[in-house]
């Protein structure tokens, strides 16, 4: 599957997460909340795939990370992956996704990522802004998402 497939089913179920779940966005429920909601949306348009929230597992493993060169990990628990479980050869999509209101740096999620793709050979890799609250109306359509695997120099 090619990035314009993967973006287009994405930005589906992020317009079917605005239509349907609206309420979530303009109240800023939480995080997990709205990541189930929107595994929900993308199971229907990655039909054969397995869509999980915060999944832990590499196989029988918890899923780590290495964060610096001493090659220390720590455990992750990636916010939405598109996958087939138990098998790295399909790992088509993992994302992150941070609420506008949360004022933390995206730097760390950017190297998130980075490392999820390095180590379980994600083949595409997104971290998406969502507008919560007053920024659904300021937030241009579609809400962009931005590829951070294959890398890319701005948010589409």
């Amino acid at each position: 599957m090619e990035w314009t497939d993967v973006k287009a089913r994405v930005r589906c179920a992020f317009n079917a997460l605005e239509h349907q779940d609206l309420h979530l966005l303009e109240n800023d429920a939480h995080e997990r909340t709205i990541c189930a909601r929107l595994a929900d949306h993308l199971r229907s348009v990655f039909p054969g795939y397995h869509v999980d929230v915060e999944y832990n597992r590499h196989c029988m493993d918890p899923k780590t990370i290495e964060v610096n060169p001493e090659r220390d990990e720590q455990f992750v628990y990636p916010d939405v992956i598109v996958h087939h479980r138990g098998n790295d050869d399909s790992n088509l999509l993992v994302m992150e996704l941070k609420k506008s209101t949360n004022p933390e740096s995206r730097d760390p999620d950017r190297r998130k990522l980075n490392h999820l793709v390095e180590q379980y050979g994600y083949k595409f890799a997104v971290l998406v802004d969502l507008p919560i609250g007053g920024d659904l109306i300021t937030t241009p359509r579609p809400w962009p998402v931005c590829r951070i695997h294959p890398s890319s120099p701005r948010a589409t």
